[in-house]
């Protein structure tokens, strides 16, 4: 998550970042089941 938040410098960059690696988390935790 740290290098998520060098990537994104603001907040709402930030979150928008998040959104797809979240989504890739979710996928893999899915997968993972």
């Amino acid at each position: 998550f740290v290098d998520l938040n060098l990537r994104c410098p603001s907040l709402s960059s930030i979150t928008i970042c998040n959104c797809p690696v979240l989504n890739r988390i979710t996928i893999t935790s899915n997968a993972l089941q």
